[in-house]
């Protein structure tokens, strides 16, 4: 955990410094590229999420949650087959590429 963080930390530094001296395919002012850049990470962030949680509960039973959670338990039902989660990763891949 401690190795994967610092090298994020150092590939998001060498990022910053990149962007900063103009060493950037796409030409437009480095604010814009600071923004594109939060926004990738984000958008990362989320998709990898997105990964272990539907990996996590992809055969559990949430009946137990159904009175509390109704829509997630709907969501569920939708999702919980595995032709439909391979698809979603599948999908997700594209999108971490």
């Amino acid at each position: 955990m401690f190795m994967t963080t610092c090298v994020v930390l150092l590939l998001s530094l060498v990022a910053v410094i990149c962007i900063g001296n103009r060493y950037c395919v796409l030409q437009i002012h480095p604010v814009g590229l600071f923004i594109l850049l939060i926004l990738a990470l984000t958008w990362l962030a989320y998709v990898e999420g997105l990964h272990y949680a539907c990996v996590a509960v992809e055969k559990r039973d949430l009946s137990e949650f159904r009175d509390r959670f109704p829509r997630a338990c709907k969501n569920h039902e939708d999702m919980n087959e595995t032709a439909k989660v391979k698809r979603f990763l599948i999908g997700r891949q594209f999108f971490t590429i």
